[in-house]
C-alpha cells in the first residue's frame, strides 16, 4: 500500500475485526455504477485496496521493559477482498505504545513480486 496508505481497523468487545486498507489517487470511474467499471478502472482500485474481515485473538506477550504492551494478534479471515487469505488466519506480532499500535509479520508477504515484511502503523481514533 506504500507509506501513505490510511485505514481504519476496529475491534469489537465480542471478538470480531475490520480493517479497510487503501492507498490514496485512484481516479473516480468513468460511471458511477457501484457494479461498473472498466477492466482497468476494476484493475486499478482492486491494486488500491485491502480489506478484510472476521475474529481475532489475543495472546499476552513478555514486555520490553518499558512499560509498553506487546502481544500476538491473530485475525481469522472470515472476509477478506484478496482471496488467497479467506479461511487463513494472519499473525500478527504487535506493540502497543500509548495510542498507536504497530504489528508486523514473522512471515514475509508477496507483494509486487517481492517477499516484504509489512509494518502497519494504526493510531487510535478520537471517540466519535
Amino acid at each position: 500500500m506504500g507509506k501513505d496508505a490510511q485505514g481504519i481497523i476496529m475491534y469489537t468487545p465480542d471478538g470480531y475485526m475490520s480493517a479497510q486498507l487503501m492507498a490514496p489517487g485512484a481516479p473516480p470511474f468513468a460511471v458511477a455504477d457501484l457494479n461498473g467499471g472498466t477492466q482497468e478502472e476494476l484493475a486499478e482500485a482492486m491494486k488500491r485496496y485491502l480489506a478484510y474481515s472476521g475474529r481475532f485473538r489475543v495472546t499476552e506477550l513478555e514486555g520490553d521493559g518499558d512499560g509498553n504492551r506487546k502481544v500476538k494478534l491473530e485475525h481469522e479471515m472470515m472476509v477478506s477482498s484478496f482471496p488467497n487469505w479467506l479461511g487463513d488466519v494472519q499473525e500478527r506480532r504487535v506493540r502497543v505504545e500509548g495510542e498507536y499500535l504497530t504489528g508486523c509479520s514473522d512471515e514475509p508477504s508477496l507483494v509486487k513480486g517481492e517477499e516484504q515484511l509489512p509494518t502497519l502503523l494504526w493510531k487510535r481514533m478520537a471517540s466519535n
